[in-house]
């Protein structure tokens, strides 16, 4: 259920409201509680990705002619840039397979940036484009992660739809 709206397809909750109403539709459905919520828009997913210079992750060899995805990627074990990276988090034969597709996209994405330590590029974009991101962390929560830069290795990475 998602308040106000009934019985809908659970990724609908955020078009129909925001990260709030998308972390309380799920805390109810699942049963559970969610400490904390970032929610990042795609435009800056492009230009997140300029700035850590792409990724390099495992791309499936049928993805072009399985999926529409307009000019192909590249595939095998390849460095992907934003726009490339943007094309294949879309590809999917259903949300159930795009999901999956970006919570490892995303897990990826994370390790190259605690293996490179590029922690201050992220916050630093995110601190000169407020509107990019949503987020019930404080500024003073944020920085305080920054600076133990090691308990980002321990953060369990999920992703809602």
């Amino acid at each position: 259920m998602c308040r106000g709206h009934g019985v809908t397809k659970i990724n609908h909750a955020y078009a129909y409201g925001d990260a709030e109403l998308m972390q309380k539709t799920v805390e109810k459905l699942l049963d559970i509680k969610i400490d904390r919520v970032v929610v990042v828009n795609y435009s800056a997913f492009v230009q997140l990705l300029d700035l850590l210079g792409g990724v390099t992750l495992d791309v499936e060899e049928d993805i072009n002619n399985r999926y529409n995805i307009g000019k192909p990627i590249p595939t095998d074990h390849v460095k992907l840039t934003a726009e490339e990276a943007f094309r294949y988090v879309h590809a999917r034969d259903s949300d159930i397979e795009r999901v999956k597709r970006q919570q490892n996209f995303l897990q990826i994405v994370f390790n190259e940036v605690k293996q490179r330590k590029a922690y201050t590029v992220l916050i630093n974009y995110f601190l000169e484009n407020p509107g990019v991101i949503t987020t019930n962390f404080s500024l003073s929560e944020i920085l305080t992660l920054l600076k133990r830069t090691e308990q980002l290795e321990k953060l369990k990475l999920e992703n809602v739809p």
